[in-house]
């Protein structure tokens, strides 16, 4: 027994779209939109690979009304590539260009969203490191006038 990734990559599509409809029915039974959307994705892209171009069109159609419903940017920008390939092969090439828009407006959004949240990350890191090195350079400055003092008083005695 495989995984639906094991079969696709085989290229045994036929057994990867039975395993992905299971997790389809599983996924309506959890009540899991995330994997539903991401499931109906998976579908269209093999039906696309076993050119049943209907079938394709309906699972990512599906796919990206439940990712637009859950804010699920990812399968958004994955279902708009797949849409633009559909198109391109459907001949429908205005379409193509209007999906592949899409898609690449949403990557470019998750990318400089990541990007943004790294330098955040980066910066949040840099701040308390310098803190660090200030509260260390505080505390061993403490110290040297604490002994200096001592000395002080130690030669008043």
């Amino acid at each position: 027994m495989g995984s639906p990734n094991t079969y696709s990559k085989k290229g045994e599509y036929e057994k990867a779209i039975k395993y992905y409809k299971k997790s389809v029915r599983l996924a309506e039974k959890i009540g899991d939109k995330s994997g539903l959307s991401g499931s109906y994705l998976f579908l269209g892209k093999h039906y696309i690979k076993t050119k049943n171009y209907y079938q394709a069109d309906l699972f990512l159609s599906e796919a990206l009304a439940i990712s637009i419903n859950i804010g699920d940017k990812h399968t958004q920008m994955s279902v708009y590539k797949e849409l633009s390939i559909l198109d391109s092969i459907n001949n429908d090439f205005l379409s193509a260009y209007q999906n592949y828009k899409k898609y690449s407006t949403i990557k470019d959004s998750i990318f400089q969203k990541e990007n943004t949240k790294q330098i955040t990350e980066i910066q949040a890191k840099f701040d308390m490191e310098r803190q660090e090195k200030e509260n260390f350079l505080l505390k061993e400055q403490q110290v040297k006038n604490e002994m200096i003092m001592r000395q002080k008083t130690e030669c008043f005695f």
